[in-house]
This record gives C-alpha cells, structure tokens and sequence, in this order.
C-alpha cells in the first residue's frame, strides 16, 4: 500500500501540536494521557501520518490547553496563544 504525503493541513496540525506539547513541558507520553489517546497514535500525528478526526483533535486541543480551531492555525499561532 502506498501512502499519499500528508496534506498541508495536516502538516500545520503536526507543527502545532508538536510546537505546544514541547512549550508545555509535556512528553508525547503524557499528551497521551491527558487526551486520553495512544501514546503511538500522538507520535504519528506529530508526524503528519494520521488523518486525524474531529473527536481526536478536540481531545488533542483539550490536552494542550488549546481550541480545536488554534490547532489548525497555519504559522505556529497555536503556540502564541495562551502560552
């Protein structure tokens, strides 16, 4: 199975959740739990691989003290925002 490249929002998404978990302190472990999703599942959104769904991105923002909408700000604004 071939896999497409991630689109350009899914790579903003990636920056920004990267960008805030490492502003916060946070290890992709901890992320995890606070989203309560999979510690591997984190690690592959960070890495633009997942095609992330509305519920999980919600759970994402609510781990990262965030809205949904400031993850998919493109330029690092999620990382501006309630720093």
């Amino acid at each position: 199975m071939q896999r497409t490249p991630p689109s350009q929002l899914r790579q903003v998404l990636a920056t920004n959740v990267r960008r805030r978990r490492e502003q916060l302190g946070l290890s992709q472990e901890r992320l995890a739990a606070e989203a309560s999703l999979d510690r591997t599942y984190v690690s592959q959104i960070e890495r633009g691989v997942r095609n992330v769904s509305l519920d999980c991105l919600d759970k994402l923002a609510h781990g990262l003290s965030l809205e949904a909408r400031d993850l998919l700000r493109p330029n690092g604004s999620a990382g501006e925002l309630k720093s």
